[in-house]
């Protein structure tokens, strides 16, 4: 069958947040304290060494804003009867340095903490070919500069993509999101915006900078959770205010995804 090649752009999301402020009248707010929630982030890839899990709890409002990582929490992944455990690597990181996922295979996540259990399960997509990555002649720019991305979708299945950018090997708040809704079975040439958006000029893009894409296939409730965790920061789409839907059962937050790695760099010139 001959594919069609189809170029568009990239839903790109930043998970930067906003601060407005306005020279109005004080408003003194009743904030309740709410019971804290563990957070549970999984991730489990076709890579060897790649797949870790990352627990810690939401806090309170009136609470400082660092990272406090859960340890001790036991850490199961389990596929066709075997079990993985997978060991704390300290500030809420466990990890299992041999373990590598299968396409098409089915994972369930057991994670035991503090006398409580979350589960999920999740299936590794197929993977669809990650072709090309490049950088066409005026595309660049020191605060804005654009890749071209190019992959072939498969056409028996319903795919959705996730796009992670790294710039000199240190990953970007901005990621992209895209399914094959309008573009089943073709090739895709897609556009990536990497952008500066702060004053730091230090951050500028400049020759020799590398620019690495990773290519996730990922599953349909991981791509809704990723739109929705941007929608959560309420600027996008309605400005919703909710958290983005869990697959993890047991009331915990976060999700847990079993999905295939594919990445491609490009080196200014």
């Amino acid at each position: 069958m001959t594919r069609v090649r189809k170029t568009f752009s990239f839903i790109v999301l930043s998970l930067s947040l906003f601060c407005l402020i306005a020279c109005e009248k004080v408003v003194s707010l009743d904030l309740k304290s709410i019971p804290p929630k563990y957070v549970i982030e999984g991730v489990v890839t076709n890579e060897t060494g790649r797949s870790r899990i990352k627990i810690s709890s939401t806090k309170d409002f009136t609470s400082n804003n660092e990272f406090t990582g859960i340890t001790g929490a036991s850490v199961k992944v389990e596929n066709r009867g075997v079990t993985y455990t997978f060991r704390d690597a300290g500030a809420g990181v466990y990890q299992h340095n041999t373990f590598r996922g299968t396409q098409g295979q089915t994972y369930l996540l057991t994670v035991t903490v503090d006398q409580q259990s979350f589960t999920a399960s999740s299936t590794m997509p197929v993977a669809a070919a990650f072709q090309d990555l490049y950088l066409t002649k005026g595309n660049f720019a020191p605060t804005r500069t654009v890749l071209n991305v190019r992959y072939a979708d498969m056409l028996e299945t319903k795919n959705y993509y996730w796009f992670q950018q790294y710039v000199n090997g240190i990953e970007q708040a901005a990621y992209g999101l895209v399914n094959d809704e309008f573009s089943e079975g073709q090739e895709i040439v897609a556009s990536m915006l990497f952008e500066n958006t702060t004053e730091d000029h230090s951050k500028d893009f400049k020759s020799g900078d590398r620019l690495t894409v990773e290519m996730h296939c990922i599953e349909a409730p991981f791509y809704s959770y990723l739109y929705g965790l941007y929608a959560a920061t309420g600027f996008a789409y309605g400005s919703q205010s909710s958290n983005p839907q869990s697959n993890l059962s047991g009331g915990a937050l976060g999700y847990f995804s079993a999905h295939t790695t594919q990445r491609k760099f490009v080196v200014i010139p």
